[in-house]
């Protein structure tokens, strides 16, 4: 989502723009294989990771002149 206002109404260049992103927005779990290590007995066959990142949002602006 970005939004960019003009600063002066003179000079066209002169502008904010304001930033924000999001990933993994509804985070949503992505698991893992299960183990499949045969000599592990008490984690074989169970899901102990996830893959990927959890919901992140950064903030950015930025002066154009």
């Amino acid at each position: 989502m970005i939004k960019e206002t003009k600063i002066t109404e003179r000079v066209s260049l002169d502008s904010l723009e304001l930033k924000w992103d999001i990933f993994n927005i509804f985070n949503i779990v992505n698991f893992a294989n299960p183990n499949a290590d045969l000599s592990d007995e008490t984690d074989f066959g169970q899901i102990t990771r996830t893959v990927g990142a959890p919901r992140v949002m950064q903030f950015g602006a930025k002066l154009r002149f």
